[in-house]
C-alpha cells in the first residue's frame, strides 16, 4: 500500500461518514442558536432589573425601621444606607443593560461577515495577524495548564 492509495481511502472514508450538512439548515440552526443565547440574556437582564428593584425596596424598609435609633445616628445610618441603596440599584440596573446590549449583539451578529472580515485581516498583515493568534494561543494554553 503506498501513500497515494492510503490518503484516497482515508478521503473515501470520511466523505462517507461525514453527512452533508446544507448551508441553508447551518445558518438556521446558527439563527435559533443566536436568537436563545439573545433570549436568555435579556432574561437575566430583566431578572437584573427585579433584583435591582426589589434589593433597593427592602433596604429602605430597613431604613425606616432605624429611625428608632438616636435621631443623629439613624440619620447617619440612613445616610450611608441611602448611598448603598442607590449604588447597588444603579449597579444593578447597568449590568442589566449591558446584557440587553449583549442580547442585541448576539441577537444581530452575521458569523459570515465576521469571517469574510477576519479573512481581510489575514491578507492585508499576516505577519501581525499571526502575532495575536499566536499570543491567544499561548494565554489560552498557560490557562488551561493551570486548571488541570
Amino acid at each position: 500500500m503506498n501513500k497515494q492509495s492510503v490518503k484516497e481511502g482515508f478521503a473515501e472514508e470520511t466523505k462517507s461518514s461525514v453527512p452533508a450538512v446544507s448551508p441553508t439548515a447551518t445558518a438556521t440552526k446558527m439563527e435559533t442558536v443566536k436568537n436563545t443565547v439573545a433570549d436568555k440574556m435579556q432574561q437575566v437582564a430583566g431578572t437584573l432589573h427585579n433584583r435591582a428593584d426589589s434589593t433597593a425596596d427592602a433596604a429602605k424598609n430597613r431604613i425606616d425601621g432605624f429611625s428608632q435609633l438616636g435621631q443623629q445616628a439613624a440619620d447617619k445610618v440612613n445616610e450611608y444606607a441611602q448611598y448603598a441603596t442607590d449604588s447597588a440599584n444603579k449597579l444593578g440596573h447597568k449590568a442589566a443593560d449591558m446584557l440587553d446590549a449583549g442580547a442585541d449583539y448576539v441577537r444581530h451578529f452575521e458569523p459570515q461577515k465576521a469571517k469574510t472580515a477576519i479573512q481581510k485581516q489575514f491578507r492585508e498583515n499576516p505577519g501581525t495577524s499571526l502575532l495575536i493568534v499566536g499570543a491567544v494561543g499561548f494565554l489560552l494554553g498557560a490557562l488551561i495548564a493551570r486548571r488541570i
